[in-house]
């Protein structure tokens, strides 16, 4: 309790210098912590580039990675983006152009789409 109780001692009256120093080391390990989102920023300029994601979902990555916790969730979702091919080049998806087929396929053993008699 000693320790603490002269930690707060110090900053309540340690003076405008203690105070300055205080800010100056936390800006300090902001940047060191924000360096490490450097590959987000750059994945975020290159999907925009290349059109795969639009400019507001940009400027809402940019806040994530700025933010302390979020920055994790917003990489992992960058990697997705990254990641995903896009609609033009893979074609539908496997399970659609399946279930195209079967339905094809069972019209096809019926006889095709036909009125019944009546």
């Amino acid at each position: 309790y000693l320790a603490a109780f002269v930690g707060m001692v110090i900053f309540l009256f340690g003076g405008m210098a203690f105070h300055v120093a205080v800010a100056i080391g936390i800006g300090l390990c902001y940047l060191v912590v924000l360096s490490t989102s450097v590959y987000g920023f750059a994945s975020i300029v290159q999907l925009r580039r290349e059109g795969r994601i639009d400019t507001v979902l940009a400027v809402l990555y940019t806040i994530l990675l700025l933010t302390f916790v979020s920055d994790v969730v917003a990489a992992i979702m960058l990697l997705v983006h990254a990641r995903r091919r896009t609609v033009e080049a893979v074609g539908p998806s496997p399970i659609i152009a399946g279930r195209a087929r079967l339905l094809s396929r069972l019209r096809g053993s019926r006889g095709g789409d036909t009125a019944p008699p009546g």
